[in-house]
């Protein structure tokens, strides 16, 4: 499979992939390693990008067609993250 590279957008980790009951379609939830969210354009340059990982995957798993992919930005953890720094700021 190729391999996208863009270095502003860093390390990326899928969270949670979900499929349409008729697998038509992937959604895709992806965090940055280091957990701050990532950008609304480089989520649009991620799923511009979308149609040729769906080749790759079509090819390397030799399916006639593969889901169409759809990434998304997990604010799960940012969110999280901003909820553990509340409760940290709390004085005891």
């Amino acid at each position: 499979m190729g391999r996208l590279s863009n270095a502003r957008a860093g390390v990326l980790h899928i969270e949670k992939v979900t499929l349409s009951p008729d697998f038509s379609v992937a959604q895709i939830l992806i965090t940055r390693a280091n957990g701050q969210a990532l950008s609304s354009s480089a989520l649009v340059k991620l799923n511009a990008r979308a149609g040729m990982i769906q080749t790759d995957i079509a090819q390397q798993l030799q399916m006639r067609r593969a889901p169409m992919i759809h990434f998304v930005t997990d604010n799960n953890i940012s969110d999280t993250k901003k909820v553990l720094t509340l409760i940290d700021s709390i004085p005891n």
